[in-house]
């Protein structure tokens, strides 16, 4: 590698699999911190390991060899294996589903919102407990998590707690606070905005545990409602996206030595997963785009929850903050399937 010595680009933290360009070329130059150099993931590995590892890259706490988990790294893995034309072609023409998330659908799309549990009155004891609440600020300094509570230690009443448990039929096993501070985000010289990171939530169990997001307070301003939310990737979204790109792939006449052309859709991704430009052309920076989060992105959607909001998930769906730097306090709750 001494010859690429200088060629480390930033989505290099990415591992090799998941890239969609040359990781040899585009990453010979990278310290073993990166998630693709010579001395951390070998940049001449194949895709297919790489793909396998951590069910697809998927996950950076392992995958759950069982159910829903395992099947979505499967298609994950097969998405990003397909011609890089078929699959930027299956996202430009994909058609997301962001249809209210009733609670009849939990099953199919992996989550669901409850609105209007808790009035300004409820929240204010449980808010008064949060904001000062100790704990870690952890990697990300624009995003402060408490230590855990008990279910009850946290100012809330016993029959808030119910209806927050009843509708997604589980059970509270621990809560901790989750606040984010716009000006520790500006401080931390954000690009452009502060997007979290796609993840899973770790568990000790396989399947793993949900988890119950209640909003408390936040920020009432127009840029903190349309950014300040948690962006979510529907399980059945993905399912669908695989299927729609293999049925494109027979029908799909494709040249790999014809300039790619990329639609508004996916420059639309490149820009939101860069955030700011990285220099070069668009076709460069698609090259570069970690492919995993490229399908995310295209399936995601927004839920907005106003203060006494709750959004339940299973463990298994994918998740991001779409923004650190709006004000906002949540109560998170580790929940147990009944």
């Amino acid at each position: 590698f001494a010859a690429l010595a200088s060629n480390c680009n930033e989505w290099c933290t990415n591992p090799c699999g998941e890239l969609g360009g040359d990781p040899q070329q585009e990453c010979g130059g990278c310290p073993s911190s990166y998630a693709c150099s010579p001395n951390g993931h070998s940049v001449d590995q194949s895709n297919d390991e790489a793909l396998n590892e951590n069910g697809g890259g998927s996950n950076q706490i392992g995958t759950c060899s069982q159910g829903i988990e395992a099947r979505m790294a499967e298609q994950l893995k097969e998405l990003a294996l397909l011609p890089r034309r078929v699959f930027w072609e299956a996202l430009e023409r994909f058609n997301p589903d962001c249809s209210p998330a009733s609670i009849d659908g939990l099953e199919e799309r992996g989550y669901a919102v409850k609105r209007g549990l808790a009035t300004a009155d409820e929240l204010e004891p449980i808010r008064a407990v949060g904001i000062p609440a100790s704990g870690d600020i952890g990697e990300n300094p624009a995003r402060y998590r408490s230590d855990s509570f008990g279910c009850h230690d946290h100012g809330m009443s016993p029959q808030l707690l119910d209806a927050l448990e009843s509708p997604f039929r589980a059970r509270c096993d621990s809560s901790f606070f989750v606040r984010t501070d716009p000006e520790s985000a500006r401080a931390a010289e954000c690009p452009g905005v502060c997007l979290g990171k796609w993840h899973m939530d770790p568990s000790g169990s396989c399947p793993r545990d949900g988890r119950l997001s209640f909003m408390i307070w936040r920020n009432g301003t127009k840029e903190t409602w349309e950014h300040g939310n948690i962006v979510m990737a529907p399980i059945h979204s993905i399912a669908r996206l695989h299927a729609e790109a293999l049925a494109l792939k027979q029908t799909l006449e494709v040249n790999e030595t014809e300039p790619f052309k990329p639609g508004p859709i996916v420059r639309k991704i490149a820009r939101r997963l860069w955030h700011v430009s990285t220099g070069g052309s668009i076709e460069q920076q698609i090259t570069g785009l970690p492919l995993r989060e490229a399908v995310l992105e295209r399936v995601s959607c927004v839920e907005q929850l106003a203060p006494g909001d709750a959004l339940f998930f299973r463990g298994e769906v994918y998740h991001r903050t779409q923004d650190y730097a709006a004000a906002r306090l949540s109560l998170q709750f580790a929940m147990k399937h009944l």
